[in-house]
């Protein structure tokens, strides 16, 4: 697959999940900025050395943050791009979409899709 010259920031707590979401995004043309704690992404996004086309993380991070609080964060120093938040769990049906919150939230169940709403969300569909 042709490089689509987008990166994508990946969060998620699980080095397993990170691995194998980090070589479909690869396979499919994406560059991949991985992180397994949502704090050094934060750091590199507010000292400008993270720059991303679009943003997917985890719900649950650990055991002091979510991925809604970290997309709440990003939003709060105005990051605009595209955020899924997606989960393994049903914690993800309390949250909503648009606003200071993910532009999509997906379940990891339907791991088949994301590169769909990828695309769609990056204006390559």
């Amino acid at each position: 697959m042709p490089e689509s010259g987008k990166v994508i920031a990946l969060v998620d707590d699980e080095q397993e999940t990170l691995t194998r979401v980090t070589k479909l995004l690869t396979v499919n043309g994406y560059q991949v900025t991985a992180y397994p704690h949502s704090a050094q992404l934060i750091r590199d996004f507010m000292t400008e050395q993270l720059h991303f086309d679009l943003l997917l993380t985890d719900m649950d991070l650990g055991p002091t943050w979510t991925g809604a609080e970290l997309i709440r964060t990003l939003r709060a120093n105005g990051c605009t791009k595209p955020m899924i938040l997606w989960s393994g769990g049903q914690e993800i049906d309390k949250i909503s979409t648009g606003g200071d919150g993910p532009t999509i939230k997906i379940r990891k169940r339907h791991e088949g899709l994301l590169i769909r709403h990828i695309r769609r969300l990056l204006g390559q569909a």
